[in-house]
């Protein structure tokens, strides 16, 4: 059967189902627990930082070039923050390299919230990774470590944390059952595909229902005639194109100035995504320039599109993310922007991609200029100023941990606190549950892959510079920042442009 050009997208994300269903059973395997609620369950895990802002030393100083401790006396202690988490935790887990003597002499102290010390745990500390049973009954908020005796001592901490079971993970079960899902998962597409007639219907029916679905939306679409004809008439056609970069300007502006206030990550979050769908409404209904006609939208492209805003809803509907509602602003509202775009005529249609891309240039600017002036880089379009390669990689480590099929509502913790994940492909499959990273990597696929194709270097820019922070941002915060509303908001394009 000769390879239709419509199917290779559906073809490779079957493949990629596969891979991610197969890692899932691994993780489940490999701790020994079936639960689609959480692949990795292997008990509550606490991450302690142990980064220097997060430990009070006490005749204790810390050689930055070496990345050590030195007992500056022989009374020394550090305090670690356990923080607050109603789980009692029967393990600690510490890790420790560059120990100049024959291991550490120390006394664990245990507190509770009043300060009261809850008990003493003697043991000492060797090179590599230390496992110690608690004898802790209750809760405890910090830790201490004492060193007596001895001075000139140096070391290094690596990782800490506590676990309510033995770290009993199985690498060899983990690769076997990924291994033998994978395989059988390829033989059953195999004998499905045998059938020559079987997968031509398979292909057909995807066809039929993006197609059917796609008309669904335009007839949505459709219905928006009215209050489009009633904003244009108080709109100029020669304004309009001010009125529409004036509109996504102040969307930008908005939600950077609702980060900055520190009000945007919180229960009114949802109002937020709320205005965000309503000024993309306005905006589309600007382009309105007479009668619409339903579009012949690139079928492949489009359907991603379709698959990965519909795994949003689910998981929203299910879960609550914390951004309620984001599937429904991208099929709704920027679907609504799509198709009024497509109602365009040519010429129009590039206008407002650069209408687009001057918005997005000059929140851009204004935000650099004002971080620059304030001084202020915290935050700055998600990059992890100020984190430690230590600290990063077990925030990694914990978001991985945690996935599951269902999404959470909220971020993962660790170190006592709720950390971003500071990668956007862990940020989607932790809020949205591991499905949609077939279609979100499609997406972001095959937006980069029309990008090369149609060798825009603007667009080329914002796409390559995009995919840079989904790698080591949390780039996949809606609105946050410029790059992430004109990567979203371009794709529109690429949905009536020839393939």
């Amino acid at each position: 059967m000769g390879l239709n050009k419509n199917a290779v997208i559906p073809r490779v994300a079957w493949l990629l189902f596969g891979l991610v269903l197969a890692l899932s059973v691994g993780m489940m395997l490999g701790s020994r627990s079936v639960n689609i609620r959480d692949f990795y369950n292997d008990g509550e895990t606490f991450h302690v930082s142990t980064s220097l802002d997060s430990i009070n030393l006490t005749d204790v100083s810390y050689d930055a070039a070496k990345d050590v401790y030195h007992v500056d006396s022989d009374n020394s202690k550090l305090t670690f923050k356990k923080g607050k988490k109603d789980v009692q935790y029967y393990y600690l887990y510490l890790k420790a390299e560059n120990i100049n003597q024959n291991g550490i002499n120390a006394m664990f102290g245990f507190y509770n919230k009043s300060g009261r010390r809850v008990c003493n745990y003697e043991n000492a500390i060797g090179n590599g990774w230390n496992v110690y049973t608690l004898p802790v009954t209750g809760e405890f908020c910090r830790m201490k470590i004492f060193l007596k005796n001895q001075k000139d001592l140096e070391f290094s901490l690596k990782e800490i944390s506590f676990r309510q079971k033995l770290k009993t993970f199985s690498k060899k079960r983990f690769l076997v059952g990924v291994t033998g899902v994978f395989f059988l998962y390829l033989f059953f597409s195999w004998m499905l595909y045998r059938n020559c007639l079987l997968g031509k219907k398979m292909e057909n029916a995807y066809e039929c229902l993006v197609t059917k679905f796609c008309d669904v939306l335009q007839y949505i679409y459709m219905l928006e005639e009215k209050p489009a004809m009633w904003l244009c008439r108080y709109i100029p056609p020669h304004r309009r194109s001010v009125f529409r970069v004036i509109m996504l300007f102040l969307l930008q502006m908005y939600f950077f100035v609702a980060n900055k206030l520190g009000v945007y990550n919180d229960r009114y979050t949802k109002y937020h995504i709320f205005l965000a769908a309503v000024i993309l409404l306005f905006t589309a209904w600007s382009m309105y320039e007479g009668d619409l006609e339903t579009q012949k939208w690139n079928k492949g492209f489009f359907g991603c599109f379709a698959v990965f805003s519909l795994i949003l809803c689910i998981c929203d509907a299910w879960m609550g993310s914390r951004y309620l509602g984001m599937g429904y602003v991208l099929l709704l509202a920027a679907g609504s922007l799509f198709f009024f775009w497509g109602n365009q005529k040519a010429a129009e249609r590039e206008r407002f991609l650069n209408e687009l891309l001057i918005s997005g240039g000059a929140a851009l600017g204004i935000q650099i200029l004002f971080s620059v002036f304030s001084a202020d880089f915290s935050g700055f379009l998600g990059l992890p100023t100020g984190i430690r390669g230590e600290d990063l990689l077990i925030a990694w480590k914990t978001y991985v941990e945690d996935l599951n099929f269902l999404g959470h509502a909220e971020l993962a913790k660790t170190g006592g606190i709720r950390v971003n994940s500071y990668n956007g492909i862990l940020q989607m499959c932790y809020r949205y549950g591991v499905l949609v990273i077939v279609p979100y990597c499609v997406v972001l696929a095959s937006v980069l892959k029309r990008g090369i194709m149609i060798r825009d270097k603007k667009l080329l820019f914002v796409e390559g510079m995009y995919i840079i922070f989904v790698i080591i941002t949390e780039a996949e915060v809606p609105f946050l920042n410029p790059f992430w509303t004109v990567f979203y908001l371009h794709m529109g394009y690429y949905f009536f442009e020839p393939s």
